[in-house]
């Protein structure tokens, strides 16, 4: 994959983990249940922040490098 689509897909899951931390959505799982002692709410969020922390390694890790010669930086 060249690096616009990787960073594409970085701009995607940041935005995804954004609106699956929303209140409505959040509150789906504010349920009277408890999970090995914890509130349904606490391991969804816990399993939001893993898989949005995996993501980003796995588009982290076949990122490419920035070519050379290119400046990043606005003058």
């Amino acid at each position: 994959m060249d690096r616009r689509k990787l960073q594409s897909a970085m701009l995607v899951l940041t935005l995804l983990g954004a609106l699956l931390m929303l209140p409505p959505l959040v509150l789906v799982f504010n349920q009277p249940l408890r999970h090995w002692g914890l509130p349904q709410t606490v391991l969804y969020l816990f399993a939001l922040w893993l898989v949005l922390i995996a993501g980003t390694a796995l588009l982290n890790r076949f990122l490419p490098p920035e070519p050379a010669g290119s400046d990043s930086e606005a003058d």
